[in-house]
């Protein structure tokens, strides 16, 4: 499991790249939390193949303020399948961004709970 937390106010945006994860298949379990008043860019880029299944978490807390990217640019023979759970707190924003481009086979399922 791979947790990220956010804290405080980040003016620049910040990346994250996942490449060269291979053809054989794994799973992933990605918590993203971003603390009670906080505010940040968060962009998650994958590139190359992948055989990849994965959960991610968005936990936005009471107040902060999360704009959160996806930009996966796939090889042809990528397969990604994922679901994207966020939760969403009192007085939050969350703008959920995903990009996919590529891929042989590519399904994300994004779903929200707001408090």
């Amino acid at each position: 499991m791979l947790e990220i937390g956010v804290t405080g106010v980040v003016e620049a945006p910040v990346h994250l790249v996942r490449d060269g994860l291979g053809t054989a298949p794994r799973a992933a379990h990605t918590v993203i939390r971003a603390a009670r008043g906080s505010v940040a860019t968060l962009v998650v880029g994958s590139t190359g193949s992948a055989r990849l299944a994965e959960n991610v978490e968005i936990v936005v807390e009471d107040g902060a303020n999360l704009t959160l990217v996806f930009l996966h640019e796939w090889a042809d023979d990528a397969v990604h399948l994922a679901a994207h759970f966020a939760t969403v707190g009192a007085r939050a924003r969350l703008k959920h961004i995903l990009v996919s481009l590529g891929g042989g086979v590519i399904r994300v399922n994004p779903s929200a709970r707001l408090a």
